[in-house]
């Protein structure tokens, strides 16, 4: 059997910051930290909340909510394969 080429890889999204991340989408919900400026983060999910992404801290391994505004996100990064994440 022939396999088939993994497809080339995308940009990972980065932190425009420093940028809050909170436990929820926005200030009302507890910050988790401030994520340094150009720092490359894991997209888990797009918010439910328009606006929000949730991502992997880089400092502390757990999920938080980060603005869109906060987050660079390449045109070929295909959003539509993560899942919608509701607080």
């Amino acid at each position: 059997p022939t396999l088939t080429p993994a497809p080339a890889a995308t940009t990972m999204p980065k932190v425009k910051g420093p940028a809050p991340c909170y436990t929820g989408p926005g200030p009302s919900y507890k910050l988790t930290s401030n994520i340094s400026d150009f720092k490359d983060v894991q997209l888990v999910g797009v918010g439910s909340v328009p606006g929000w992404y949730v991502i992997i801290n880089p400092y502390f391994r757990s999920q938080c909510w980060i603005a869109a505004e906060n987050l660079s996100i390449g045109a070929d990064f295909d959003l539509s394969a993560y899942p919608t994440i509701t607080p």
